[in-house]
């Protein structure tokens, strides 16, 4: 045991591998945020198996996919590996729970998989596992000696693998917690709100009403007529700021039936070329062979329509201003339901940290005629239809939006 330790940590007792992992343990178990704790994570793990490299694939149970990290340089390479959860790998590695060395591979199937592990020097597999799931995978990178090294101290390191394991379902799960608190909490502001918008705008228009009729029927007394068409305009815009309360605070059933998304997305881009222009590279890519869901065209209509004006009013100022628009299928949830998701990106102003959470709030808006409603509704409507919408922006940078609805 002592020789084995030495060959890690270069000590003449095991008390440098007990400090270690005490050190390693504390760590991890006080980091919550996930980005922190993969970072710290990959670097003990090159540290302790003395690897070139280490990466991790860890599991998006939403998308049900496994999301790249990496412990060095970004490798277009290796980012491009796309471990899916039928694949023959995976499936060993959750059937086997043990560490994969990829010289001992014999399996047949997904040959330009492996073949790429190994022109990156892929030496081992580790599996993620936790009460019998497949959280991720750690591929540790290297040559021959550190292949040998790892064999010859597997247990100990297979030690801070299973830590590692349990800290990354623990920061998941955090993840998951913080995320249905702020659905709830954004779903109870907004129920709240509703319910004051809808008595609000029954009481403003009924003397809005009465205020309108009065400036029509004295206007031919007014010799100054361009401000009574001022003073008509303006009452009309509020009258369009109730409608639109209105609508947030009672919208309209429904009218569920199957149509297909390709054809809602390409009918809203081509309404919205005008506005966008010849300035404006606007782009469609349909990954899907399938788009048929069951919702209410209109309806989604009025989502893509408002969110393409957004992007394309966020673009207006650059000179090589893009949209993309890509429809893909997201996988399932826990429930066996089929997701799609839209996501709409530009290269855009983007949105401050500090607004972005308010983004969904009524009445909160950064444009100087807006109202703060659109992004309220849209959110309803696709709330409505068991569907999510998540924005995430940087600013100057762009802006991405992504939409899940059900099939």
């Amino acid at each position: 045991m002592t020789s084995r330790l030495n060959k890690i940590f270069g000590k003449k007792n095991d008390s440098s591998f007990k400090d270690f992992l005490k050190e390693f343990n504390r760590s991890i178990s006080i980091i919550i945020d996930k980005d922190l704790l993969i970072n710290n994570i990959l670097s003990k793990i090159e540290y302790i198996t003395k690897a070139e490299n280490v990466h991790l694939f860890l599991l998006n149970p939403d998308a049900n996919k496994y999301e790249f990290y990496t412990s060095s340089k970004y490798n277009p390479d290796v980012a491009s590996i796309k471990l899916s959860s039928i694949s023959d790998i995976i499936r060993w590695l959750l059937v086997n729970e043990k560490p994969l060395f990829l010289s001992k591979y014999l399996l047949s199937s997904e040959k330009e998989e492996k073949e790429l592990f190994n022109n990156l020097h892929v030496k081992v597999l580790f599996p993620l596992n936790v009460l019998g799931k497949l959280n991720g995978v750690l591929l540790v990178c290297g040559n021959i000696k550190t292949e040998e090294e790892i064999k010859e101290n597997i247990d100990l390191i297979s030690i801070t693998i299973d830590q590692a394991a349990m800290a990354f379902e623990n920061a998941l799960l955090y993840e998951q917690q913080k995320d249905r608190l702020k659905k709830m909490y954004r779903a109870d502001q907004l129920s709240v709100l509703g319910q004051l918008a809808a008595g609000a705008a029954h009481e403003i228009r009924n003397p809005l009403t009465i205020i309108r009729s009065t400036i029509q029927f004295l206007k031919d007394e007014v010799q100054n007529k361009e401000m009574v068409s001022e003073l008509i305009e303006e009452v009309d815009r509020i009258n369009a700021i109730i409608q639109g309360l209105l609508n947030f605070a009672k919208p309209a059933e429904l009218n569920v039936e199957t149509i297909s998304l390709e054809t809602i997305i390409t009918q809203s881009i081509s309404l919205t070329r005008t506005t966008a222009k010849n300035k404006i590279d606007i782009k469609f890519i349909n990954n899907c062979k399938n788009s048929d869901i069951h919702a209410d065209a209109s309806q989604l209509k009025q989502v893509f329509l408002n969110l393409l004006l957004n992007s394309i009013d966020a673009v207006s100022d650059k000179d090589n201003g893009f949209i993309d628009i890509i429809l893909d299928i997201h996988g399932q949830n826990e429930k066996g339901v089929n997701f799609l998701v839209v996501k709409i990106k530009d290269n855009g102003c983007g949105i401050s940290a500090e607004n972005i959470e308010k983004l969904f709030i009524p009445f909160f808006t950064t444009k100087t005629n807006g109202t703060g409603l659109g992004l309220s509704i849209c959110y309803g409507i696709i709330n409505r239809h068991g569907g999510e919408i998540e924005i995430y922006s940087k600013e100057n940078l762009g802006t991405t939006i992504n939409i899940k609805l059900p099939q």
